[in-house]
């Protein structure tokens, strides 16, 4: 078994949370309150917590990083054919994309991919994946 992550997110309103995060992203709802909702992604724990805090607008205030990388972000690598028919289902859907699914260095041995979005309270979200995941995942970040 491998190690799991949990994340908590604070999110504006249950109904749009559940809508992006169960209707268009399809992950799996494990229980949800009224001011709660847990959900499998790929294995790991999401946790969505409303926060009053937030307002109508959401919150994106994270600087650019360049090629438009926000920080903070999370997400899930996913194997490459995986992470294509993903990233298909989401097009699919209309999803607002910050960053389009793209494939950088197609071919080559240091071959990935990315794509970024924002759910409706800001939350920055990242699926990426990598030609040889075991080999690549620690060799690109950059110094």
């Amino acid at each position: 078994m491998h190690t799991r992550f949990h994340i908590a997110l604070r999110i504006r309103n249950i109904d749009e949370a559940k809508e992006f995060y169960g209707e268009k992203l399809g992950f799996k709802e494990d229980r949800s309150s009224a001011h709660t909702i847990v959900y499998n992604m790929y294995g790991h724990q999401l946790v969505l917590h409303i926060d009053k805090e937030i307002g109508e607008s959401g919150t994106i205030t994270n600087s650019d990083q360049g090629g438009g990388i926000q920080v903070p972000h999370f997400g899930a690598i996913l194997p490459m054919d995986e992470w294509k028919v993903y990233a298909a289902k989401l097009k699919a859907v209309n999803l607002n994309f910050m960053l389009e699914p793209n494939i950088r260095n197609e071919g080559k041995d240091d071959e990935n991919a990315t794509m970024f979005f924002a759910d409706p309270s800001g939350n920055v979200i990242e699926f990426k994946t990598f030609k040889d995941i075991d080999k690549q995942i620690f060799n690109n970040i950059p110094s």
